[in-house]
């Protein structure tokens, strides 16, 4: 049974919509406290420095037609993955560096992708799994790579609009 939760927010709008997986880590706080704050890009800003709200991106880039409806439609063929958390990494943009929890891509994160890659969405990038655990400035990502492991049970879907309405469901 799927059950919904409405959450609108005034601030953030973006230009497309995405699917997250919630992933709940109990000692999220004490993991993100070994991110040095000066190397932290832009810290002041909500979409940069740390990541408050871990979570999956299962797909960005949703179309801003793709309802609510259209998201439970395809909720009843797939089953919460599991994720499991293979080392800390990181990947340099132009700007920064983003430190991240890798992510292995098992069969029901893959499905769920390609379930909801059916909805009108303009992403063009493979899917690289992961789990943001904050911007650091150009240069400084590579000192926080480790073995780390971990595996979560995420708690429930996002799906958030490009008007900055999330949408909450559980599986």
């Amino acid at each position: 049974m799927i059950k919904k939760y409405i959450e609108f927010i005034n601030e953030g709008v973006y230009t497309y919509g995405c699917i997250l997986l919630e992933t709940p880590i109990s000692n999220w706080n004490e993991l993100t406290s070994m991110i040095d704050p000066e190397d932290l890009y832009k810290p002041e800003t909500e979409r940069f420095g740390i990541t408050e709200n871990p979570h999956c991106t299962v797909l960005y880039g949703l179309r801003n037609k793709v309802t609510e409806s259209n998201i439970e439609y395809f909720l009843k063929y797939l089953e919460m993955p599991t994720i499991e958390v293979n080392g800390i990494d990181c990947f340099e943009q132009d700007e920064f560096d983003v430190v991240k929890l890798n992510v292995i891509p098992n069969s029901n994160l893959l499905k769920m992708r390609r379930t909801f890659e059916r909805l009108p969405n303009v992403n063009k990038f493979p899917y690289s799994p992961h789990i943001t655990i904050a911007f650091v400035k150009k240069g400084c990502g590579e000192k926080y790579k480790s073995d780390f492991k971990l595996t979560i049970n995420p708690s429930r879907i996002e799906y958030s609009k490009s008007d900055g309405s999330k949408y909450y469901y559980e599986l």
